[in-house]
């Protein structure tokens, strides 16, 4: 006769399902009769397979590459997309970090510090190392526009001119000596945006729907073209070729231009567009009715129905919101998670969520 197992054994041993174990087990739980609990249980596995990072909620959102900066009241946190998060001082205005490497660099304007993030292997608390500082420049009136980093090298834009500066030794040059990047209208008030792919540098510049909009390669130092006139600082730069917004209100275009091409060609027409972002060879889209995901040739559609409801789109990332809980996750993760899902447990999407309060689209 076989001796009943002792109640602590058995309470250990029904505990020591893994995560997927218990996903596998609440979702056919939840497809046979809609258990609350086995719901909770796929929530909680949702988020987990995300990768999503849990945020506040704040005054101002101010989007960098891999991170964000959160403003609330007299508070500012910068939030890494790999879960970091760290008070800062009030005065940053650009950041950019790198997942891999676990380097952050941030700019007042007038310098960029570097820092690398890590945890104590023994308490798992998080550490901030500062590693180098440059100054960009000494003028109080004349802040830098924008910065992107790549590699070793940061780029940035200041007094319309790109220089770039060598992260160790802090040894800064003029990129493009003979050339200068202007908005399309003599005012003092601009805005810019700055990004690098593919040995490619690519520059927007203006305000209020009037940019002017340059790309250059790094190999050659090069145009590929200068100054198009575009309406929208948002561009998409791809591997081989970049997107941007023409037209005009009521008739907004997307183009395509190829980098070994010497025209733009028309890829789709809009009535309104209130956003774009670009993640791998997908193309995320905000139009007046809702947003879309396609690939970048606008030729094949992907799943457009939203598990949450989704707050703002902040450069690759999502803003995304749930029980008065807000996530920020990458968006092709977001989206190919959200298909799966959908896959597995149909019935899902069809309940209705409760909407977290609406946030400030400041930023």
């Amino acid at each position: 006769m076989k001796k009943a197992l002792p109640l602590l054994l058995l309470i250990c041993f029904s505990c020591s399902k893994t995560p997927e174990e218990k996903f596998q087990e609440a979702v056919l739980k939840y497809n046979e009769s809609k258990d609350p609990e086995a719901r909770l249980v796929i929530e909680e596995n949702y988020f987990n397979s995300l990768g999503a990072v849990q945020i506040d909620k704040a005054d101002n959102y101010i989007a960098g590459h891999n991170c964000i900066i959160l403003e609330k009241e007299s508070l500012t946190t910068i939030i890494t997309s790999d879960g970091f998060k760290e008070p800062w001082s009030e005065d940053i205005l650009h950041a950019s970090y790198n997942p891999e490497t676990k380097v952050l660099c941030t700019s007042d304007g007038y310098k960029a510090e570097f820092f690398v993030f890590g945890r104590n292997e023994e308490t798992r608390e998080q550490t901030v190392k500062r590693v180098n500082t440059i100054e960009l420049t000494k003028d109080e009136e004349k802040p830098i526009d924008a910065f992107y980093v790549e590699s070793d090298s940061l780029y940035y834009f200041y007094n319309n001119r790109i220089f770039t500066a060598d992260i160790s030794s802090g040894e800064a040059n003029n990129l493009f000596p003979d050339t200068t990047f202007s908005a399309p209208f003599k005012k003092d008030q601009f805005r810019v945006s700055l990004k690098i792919r593919s040995d490619h540098l690519a520059v927007c510049i203006g305000n209020a729907g009037s940019y002017n909009l340059s790309l250059y390669s790094l190999t050659t130092n090069k145009k590929v073209f200068q100054n198009k006139k575009t309406t929208s600082i948002f561009f998409a730069l791809l591997n081989d070729r970049i997107l941007y917004i023409g037209g005009k209100t009521g008739a907004w275009v997307i183009y395509r231009h190829f980098f070994t091409y010497d025209k733009p060609e028309q890829v789709i027409v809009f009535k309104t567009l209130r956003d774009i972002s670009i993640s791998g060879e997908t193309i995320f889209y905000v139009d007046a009715d809702d947003f879309h995901i396609t690939d970048t040739f606008f030729t094949k559609q992907l799943s457009e129905k939203g598990l949450y409801s989704i707050k703002r789109l902040i450069n690759d990332y999502l803003l995304i919101a749930h029980n008065g809980t807000l996530y920020l996750v990458q968006t092709k993760k977001y989206f190919d998670t959200n298909k799966h899902f959908e896959e597995l447990v149909p019935d899902f999407f069809e309940v209705e969520e409760i909407s977290a309060e609406d946030i400030s689209d400041n930023g």
